[in-house]
């Protein structure tokens, strides 16, 4: 019964992750959103006294399995992004009932379980120094709708583009990159330039999902893309602004947009979708081989193992799971 309501459980941050989607399709603040978790929620455990979401760490070598932290008061949470210090974890969060454009910016101490609210936003990333975050935000009411950068302390905001999404830092610092339709901009951080990766009507997608994940040495990104005809493709495109130079790796059809870089740079962790067969796992791109996608080596197999990301030092992988 409890493998059967975390599948369930899954089965609706799914679609909570289907609706980011959905929003970044749309330019107007007003269409983001129909629906709130409870509506998805009407025929699963309730999320206050059922599963609720658990960061969990791993060893690089697939080993030391071992829970850090969760937070009760938000039972939905995604995103994870480990701080540059890999002293905090960076997620968003939505509380039971809340719509989908009420999603929070939570900051997790590792150490001592502290949770920092940081107001309304959505898939945070670190500026290299920590001591900014790049976010999207859903929009609606008086909320404005987009990607922004804005200090950890709270102190200033900057809207980047109300048109854009999914946005994320390079590691070195210099460069944000976001979704804008089927290309992705990067935004210079000292200039405030921007640039297409693909130019104008020259993309071979018609869509490209949030959360993209940078390469370990700034210089690429990689990208769900889904073309005109459906099928979707984990691919790597250049960030360095001499054309795309698109390389594209597997199949993505059943994986989530939540991708994660490690930092020798040779693989690319995912979370596969869960199903009513069993739970969703996380599986591992090998740059070097090639080839299909294989699981993950010891993650738990009885959980929905969700989101993810690696720590500085590439010694560890943190990901989101359903316990």
């Amino acid at each position: 019964m409890q493998n059967r309501c975390a599948v369930t459980l899954g089965l609706i941050i799914f679609s909570v992750m289907l609706r980011e989607l959905s929003a970044q399709e749309s330019p107007k603040a007003n269409s983001v959103v129909t629906a709130g978790l409870d509506d998805l929620a009407q025929t699963s455990p309730s999320v206050t006294t059922g599963p609720i979401i658990e960061i969990m760490a791993l060893d690089a070598d697939g080993m030391n399995l071992r829970n850090v932290a969760s937070i009760p008061n938000y039972p939905i949470i995604n995103s994870p992004e480990v701080s540059p210090d890999g002293e905090w974890i960076g997620v968003d969060g939505w509380k039971h009932g809340e719509a989908l454009t009420d999603a929070h910016l939570l900051l997790v101490h590792l150490k001592t379980g502290i949770v920092s609210d940081l107001g309304l936003g959505a898939m945070p990333t670190w500026s290299a120094d920590g001591r900014w975050i790049a976010y999207s935000r859903y929009g609606g009411g008086e909320s404005p709708r987009g990607v922004f950068i804005g200090r950890v302390n709270q102190e200033q905001q900057r809207l980047i583009d109300e048109n854009g999404w999914g946005i994320t830092w390079s590691p070195d610092g210099q460069t944000l990159a976001y979704v804008k339709g089927g290309d992705l901009i990067l935004y210079d951080v000292r200039s405030g330039t921007r640039q297409e990766v693909f130019g104008k009507g020259q993309s071979p997608y018609r869509r490209i999902m949030h959360n993209p994940e940078w390469s370990p040495d700034s210089r690429r990104i990689c990208i769900i893309g889904r073309r005109a005809n459906g099928n979707s493709e984990f691919a790597t495109v250049s960030a360095e602004g001499d054309g795309a130079d698109l390389q594209v790796c597997c199949d993505a059809e059943g994986f989530n947009p939540d991708i994660g870089w490690s930092k020798d740079g040779q693989r690319l962790t995912f979370p596969g979708v869960p199903t009513e067969k069993g739970p969703g796992q996380l599986w591992v791109y090998d740059f070097e081989a090639k080839g299909e996608p294989t699981l993950l080596i010891g993650q738990p197999t009885d959980r929905n193992n969700l989101g993810n990301d690696w720590s500085p030092d590439g010694r560890t992988l943190y990901f989101v799971t359903v316990k």
